[in-house]
């Protein structure tokens, strides 16, 4: 028979729910929709019919985006939710992207700087912002696969 399909509907891509095969493209846009998740503070489409969530989806309609998202995240989150996976960045584009918004807004934790009754509130001091971007090294390519060392381990993971 044919396999049981099992997704999370809240966080599948429309070609997902349209049946169709599953690419990068689609955990982009599940991560679009956890963005969206930090910015909202709240679960994507709470109390919302599963059969609402997929027309809406499959209509092309996004959530409702928080009102104090920085707009460079703004941009982040649109565009890993596109309704083309064609549309939507790859993962290394998203790692610059959000690098990006985390050198204009200080650190990631400084987006959604929020008290307990919704009040965004940028940070008034340094020792509040103690996270900062590091540039990454950059990898060089193999030359040849002599230069992969495999570690062996058993079933229980112990080499």
């Amino acid at each position: 028979g044919k396999p049981n399909l099992v997704i999370t509907l809240p966080w599948s891509a429309p070609e997902i729910l349209r049946l169709e095969r599953h690419t990068e493209k689609s955990d982009i846009y599940s991560l679009g929709i956890t963005y969206w998740e930090l910015a909202a503070r709240n679960r994507p489409y709470e109390n919302h019919a599963n059969d609402n969530i997929r027309a809406s989806v499959l209509a092309g309609n996004r959530l409702p985006m928080p009102e104090n998202t920085p707009a460079n995240f703004r941009v982040v989150i649109n565009k890993c939710w596109a309704q083309e996976p064609q549309d939507r960045p790859s993962s290394s584009e998203i790692i610059q992207m959000v690098e990006k918004c985390m050198q204009i807004q200080g650190n990631l934790f400084s987006m959604f700087w929020w008290d307990v009754g919704g009040t965004y509130h940028e940070p008034q001091s340094p020792e509040l912002n103690p996270v900062r971007v590091i540039p990454r090294p950059k990898a060089e390519p193999l030359k040849s696969s002599s230069q992969v060392k495999l570690k062996t381990t058993t079933k229980s993971g112990i080499p």
